[in-house]
């Protein structure tokens, strides 16, 4: 193999920032995951692993022990960059097809014999095998080494949005980069409709983080808490996060019930983004008084019932209140006909008892119309300090 072999080692490497380009190319296409890193950071990583294949074909040689930790130091630098194991070989196995068709071209380019060309896809192959092994070694060691952090993490957590601040707390959060000086945000959140919450955690951990300070994240049910340094991004524009105040380390848990209800306020607003409790202070009123307006549920929304026909019937009400008793306005959100917003208008009237026709009873309505739905979501509650997993944090 070694004259086929040999020319073909040194074609990638006179074309190597070519063929790294295109594999790369190739990977971010196939996984979104990868277009979250630079197209030169790929292509960097891709030329690392070139670099160590055409040394195995120039000297005709299957890959050693030595070859191996060299591929296993790889790996776990991508494994600690945060991509998935299963998205690490799902990228292996696209950089695998996308290198035998440039070894299909570079083999008629150079005259590589059929069966020298065999040999060189084998190598291709086996090489290949050894990376899907060194990545799920890698991977495996991270994941063992993360499973203490993440409880320190947790625990930690735990401790600062209940407001303690012992010396044994201190000490963990120095550890963390955090100081008892500093000052920081506690944060509630809810992923969007097309996300995770690991997704959110891990888009808020790194943006809410600076320099040495880490931000502390976890994850609860469908929830995601935690405290950040700067204010955070998000990774999709539909989810919402309740920021509160910075403090002090040891003022955390009134920062912490800022985040809530400025979430649980967000809810009922229907908003999204980062919202701070003084955006949304009317909605949080409501939840400082839930029996006053459970009273105004029972009166302009519990009369319709609870069915398919009752969802269109509120929805029509609510964009008509909001859109100043604009029949037209409804018509065209909705995407109905005029007369079917007359029509289910006339039907609320019928069903609850109240025409709608003063300030008040509008503002009324509408009120009860936001907390109702804010009930439907407060079936899954708000995390409390104490129901963050002991084993399952990130940051």
């Amino acid at each position: 193999m070694k004259p086929g072999g040999f020319r073909i080692s040194q074609r990638i490497r006179s074309h190597r920032t070519e063929i790294a380009d295109r594999i790369a190319d190739a990977v971010r296409r196939a996984l979104p995951e990868y277009r979250a890193f630079p197209r030169a950071l790929v292509a960097s990583a891709v030329g690392i692993d070139l670099d160590l294949f055409a040394e195995l074909l120039a000297a005709d040689r299957a890959p050693t022990a030595a070859d191996a930790q060299r591929s296993l130091d790889v790996a776990r630098a991508r494994a600690q960059a945060g991509i998935s194991v299963a998205v690490f070989l799902d990228s292996l196995n696209v950089a695998r097809r996308e290198a035998l068709r440039l070894v299909d071209e570079m083999a008629t380019e150079v005259r590589v014999s059929p069966r020298e060309r065999r040999r060189v896809e084998h190598a291709l192959a086996d090489w290949i095998g050894m990376l899907m092994v060194q990545a799920a070694r890698a991977f495996l060691e991270i994941s063992r080494g993360e499973s203490g952090a993440e409880r320190q993490r947790a625990a930690l957590l735990r401790s600062l949005l209940a407001g303690e601040l012992d010396a044994d707390v201190r000490g963990r959060a120095a550890l963390f980069g955090l100081r008892p000086e500093g000052r920081y945000r506690a944060f509630a959140a809810r992923p969007g409709r097309a996300e995770t919450p690991a997704d959110l955690a891990y888009a808020v951990a790194k943006s809410g983080s600076r320099g040495s300070e880490s931000s502390v994240v976890a994850e609860i049910g469908d929830r995601v808490v935690g405290l950040v340094i700067d204010r955070p991004g998000l990774s999709t524009p539909d989810a919402v996060l309740g920021l509160g105040p910075p403090v002090p380390l040891g003022d955390l848990s009134h920062s912490y019930a800022q985040a809530s209800r400025a979430l649980a306020g967000a809810i009922v607003a229907g908003r999204s983004g980062i919202v701070t409790l003084g955006d949304v202070a009317l909605e949080s009123a409501m939840l400082e008084d839930p029996a006053r307006s459970d009273d105004l549920v029972a009166r302009y929304v519990a009369p319709l019932g609870r069915d398919a026909s009752a969802e269109r019937i509120l929805e029509t009400v609510e964009s008509w209140l909001e859109h100043g008793a604009s029949v037209q306005a409804v018509a065209d959100r909705l995407d109905v006909h005029p007369n079917t917003v007359r029509y289910r208008l006339q039907v609320y009237r019928d069903r609850t008892g109240e025409e709608l026709d003063g300030f008040e009873m509008r503002c009324a309505a509408w009120w009860a119309l936001r907390w109702w739905r804010v009930r439907q979501e407060e079936a899954r509650g708000m995390p409390q300090p104490e129901t963050i997993p002991r084993s399952t944090a990130s940051s």
